[in-house]
């Protein structure tokens, strides 16, 4: 009957006979135990569409993992592949984390084979799910291989919300009478509450750590010819928090980019001659790292290219310091809190959490660009009006799918409009009123995990209160320009390309308008594009007439008395 329970026999009924009796059954020998006893090597034709067998050529040494993962892998795994005991491993982490890479390393380590089991493939072809397993898990014994399950997310969603499934139970089971190694791979966490007789141990795979990552990165880069200096070094692997897979493919993406560059800066040359073989430049390498951060992003939030630098915001010195002072604290995040080990003496607060306030049209997305600009990181605008939602739960709902995916974006959040979601959180009057201070806990909760820079813009800081303000590293007052600010916003406005008449009173503008940068900015492109259709030349009149329009835009009254000797052209 053991032969029968584990389909090295199959009873073969006579054709000829309506209801046959036992005895009147053949024993036929299963085809891949035939195909072993004649020499022949390769899977079961049944598993071919779902399994592969390798070799396994990956040493431990070469995975990208602290020494003591390692080494803690490779004794649970030798003592029990030795002593032939049942042993269970979950790797939990993205599918670019190293998972199968590790698992064939410990394959080698016990010079057995790897067999990897793909249960998407298997559920989507709607495949007898125990059967094959069975399949796989006797080869697996007959090739005296570890046996690697991938996709088990995909089983994970089939049983959700019923444990009683018989594909969960079959697989739990399965994984128990087997005596052997079974390595099951997924990227959330996996706590089946009906566990199995002999456990299962879960192994993280994290994004590697900095002293990792920084080793991956001078690998690739020494291996491809280039050279860093040691702050350059630093400044990629802490703001780009990528696996050995991604910083591989992000070194290779560089050189591509400085080939690139080469050939659209060099002159045509004999089809004899080479293109100059030059290493990619710092930018090539930050733009490589961004294309391999995560991208999920993009259908939660808009992506926002930075194009401004310093010198192109208006603000008192003190607010521009701050400004400054947030940078230098992404740029010097893993000096401080690793090497200085203040990650010792804090539990959260790692990741940049700021707050800017201030009427609109004051320079707080402009601001935002700024700081992406110099940490040459993505930046991605979220717009909270839109987040929240009136049903009870949706809010909470909304902002877990934008910070899972912002997980491994390595990107700049930019939450606008504040305003709708945090208002005063000191009285609670209805039952509206308590949800909203959940929806407003939830936030602050992820900001804290966040490990990147995480800010929200407000027009009114009155709206905050104090347990929300004592939570956040900065807060920017953006304030309504003065004069003098006016006055250089003005000025600096215009691309030097802009023919400009030399009788435009930029001095009479700015004290007789009083409104923010952004409305300036309307005024300056309204009066660029009627100046193209009036002479090609911006004049007086030109702007006036775009003053004009941006006040009926604005629902301001313009009194054309107060302009004086322009108020002809109005």
């Amino acid at each position: 009957m053991t032969l029968l329970r584990h389909s090295l026999l199959h009873l073969v009924s006579d054709p000829n006979q309506l209801q046959p009796t036992l005895l009147a059954h053949n024993l036929k020998l299963d085809g891949l135990v035939l195909a072993l006893l004649l020499g022949e090597k390769g899977l079961d034709q049944r598993l071919k569409r779902f399994c592969t067998l390798l070799e396994p050529t990956i040493s431990l040494e070469e995975l990208p993992l602290a020494q003591e993962v390692k080494q803690a892998l490779l004794t649970l795994v030798v003592e029990d592949w030795q002593a032939s005991k049942p042993l269970a491993l979950y790797f939990e982490g993205a599918d670019s984390s190293g998972k199968h890479r590790a698992a064939q390393a410990i394959a080698r380590a016990v010079e057995a084979p790897l067999l990897t089991v793909n249960l998407t493939g298997i559920i989507e072809a709607k495949a007898d799910l125990e059967l094959t397993l069975k399949l796989a898990y006797r080869q697996a014994w007959f090739q005296k291989a570890l046996l690697y399950l991938e996709g088990l997310e995909t089983l994970q969603q089939t049983i959700q919300g019923s444990e009683n499934s018989s594909q969960y139970l079959s697989l739990l089971r399965i994984i128990a009478d087997h005596q052997g190694i079974t390595i099951l791979a997924a990227e959330k966490p996996w706590r089946p509450e009906k566990t199995i007789a002999i456990g299962i141990v879960t192994v993280p795979f994290p994004i590697p750590e900095f002293t990792v990552r920084r080793c991956c990165w001078q690998n690739q880069l020494t291996a491809a010819g280039i050279s860093l200096d040691g702050p350059e070094l630093d400044a990629l692997c802490d703001r780009f928090r990528l696996n050995s897979e991604q910083i591989t493919d992000a070194v290779i993406d560089a050189c591509n980019r400085a080939r690139w560059r080469i050939a659209q800066n060099t002159s045509p040359t004999p089809p004899t001659s080479h293109t100059p073989h030059q290493k990619p430049t710092l930018s090539e390498l930050f733009a490589a790292a961004r294309a391999q951060s995560g991208h999920e992003l993009g259908s939660l939030a808009r992506q926002i290219q930075p194009k401004y630098s310093w010198d192109d915001i208006v603000l008192p010195v003190n607010q521009k310091a701050q400004l400054q002072e947030i940078c230098n604290q992404a740029k010097y995040r893993q000096l401080v809190w690793e090497e200085w080990d203040f990650q010792s003496k804090l539990s959260l607060g790692r990741g940049l959490n700021v707050m800017f306030s201030g009427p609109p049209g004051t320079g707080k997305t402009m601001a935002a660009e700024i700081i992406a600009h110099e940490l040459e990181l993505d930046l991605y605008k979220i717009d909270l009006s839109q987040v929240v939602s009136k049903y009870i739960g949706e809010t909470e709902k909304n902002l877990n799918r934008i910070f899972t995916a912002a997980a491994n974006a390595n990107a700049i959040l930019l939450f606008d409009e504040a305003d709708s979601l945090f208002g005063k959180r000191s009285e609670i009057s209805s039952a509206h009123d308590r949800y909203a201070n959940i929806e407003v806990g939830y936030l602050l909760q992820k900001m804290e995990e966040y490990e990147g820079v995480a800010i929200l813009t407000t027009n009114l800081r009155t709206n905050m209160d104090d347990a929300f303000v004592r939570r956040l590293r900065f807060i920017i007052e953006f304030p309504f320009p003065n004069l003098k600010d006016r006055r250089r916003i003005w000025e600096q406005i215009w691309p030097s390309r802009v023919p400009r008449s030399e009788e435009l009173d930029l001095d009479f503008i700015a004290r007789h308008c009083e409104i923010a940068g952004g409305n300036i900015r309307n005024i300056a492109l309204a009066a660029a594009f009627i100046a193209a259709d009036d002479g090609g030349i911006v004049k007086m009149n030109h702007l006036l007439r775009a003053v004009r329009r941006e006040y009926q835009k604005m629902g301001k009254v313009l009194i054309e008395g107060e302009f004086g000797q322009y108020a002809g052209l109005m």
